[in-house]
């Protein structure tokens, strides 16, 4: 099915001769604004420079022919002095080259039908010379960078302060935290000490009253008898200890028969 006419490639500038440049943003706005005068618009003056750019080591620069130029040509971009020119922006740019790649084109879409610009001749970016206009618009943009560099410290000191106070209530919580630790550390040794200190045999007696009317008798109900140690000697000499995994009673204590009254 045949294309309709708004979606055919217009090639009738196929042969058109364009630059692709890389432009400074400042430089792109003030062009952008220009542009909105109509076709007609001046947005500048591109001349050749008088003599060939030469590169570091004295050799010319790779700069393609541009219009009948020869390699190594440079160029100059001069802003239209009518009126309209902040008084910070620069008037005049270097413009510099690169091989562009070969067959490189530019399309573009117009009014939703895709056009041809032409083919690209030239491939580079542009520069502002270093003249003072120049130097007084980096200061002036240096300057207005420092006041949002400062605005954000304080915007960054805010919050470095309130991650502070939160991190204070952390150590606080942890403080005390540690504290009752140590405190309960403290109460179970004072019951430690305050256990009654009873002789050995004393201490069999103490074991053989719990199981009065019991046949089974946790540790744990032993452990305010005195220290693991003597309480241990103690039961292994008066109890069995239950080990039959599945037993209900498994790391109780039964009193051996030898020591069971009737």
């Amino acid at each position: 099915m045949a294309s309709s006419t708004k979606d055919v490639l217009d090639l009738r500038r196929a042969g058109t001769r364009q630059w692709v440049m890389k432009v400074p943003r400042f430089l792109m706005d003030h062009l952008t604004e220009q542009a909105k005068a109509g076709p007609n618009a001046s947005l500048g003056t591109v001349i050749k420079s008088s003599g060939a750019a030469s590169s570091s080591n004295g050799a010319a620069s790779k700069a393609p022919a541009l219009r009948g130029g020869s390699a190594g040509q440079s160029y100059t971009l001069t802003l239209p002095d009518d009126g309209n020119l902040p008084n910070n922006l620069p008037r005049e740019y270097e413009l510099r080259f690169t091989e562009p790649p070969p067959a490189t084109y530019i399309l573009s879409r117009t009014q939703g039908a895709p056009a041809h610009e032409g083919r690209v001749d030239g491939r580079g970016e542009i520069r502002p010379k270093d003249t003072q206009a120049y130097r007084n618009l980096i200061k002036e943009r240096g300057e207005l960078a420092g006041i949002r560099k400062a605005v954000e410290t304080i915007e960054d000191d805010r919050e470095i302060k309130k991650r502070a106070l939160n991190h204070r209530a952390a150590r606080l919580e942890e403080k005390a935290e540690k504290e009752k630790k140590v405190d309960q550390r403290q109460q179970k040794a004072t019951l430690r000490g305050n256990k009654a200190k009873l002789s050995q045999s004393d201490l069999k007696i103490a074991i053989k009253t719990l199981f009065a009317g019991k046949e089974y008798v946790p540790r744990q109900e032993m452990l305010h008898l005195g220290s693991n140690q003597a309480i241990s000697a103690a039961l292994e000499e008066l109890c069995d200890k239950v080990t039959t995994k599945g037993d209900p009673h498994y790391g109780d204590y039964k009193l051996k028969d030898a020591f069971r009254t009737g």
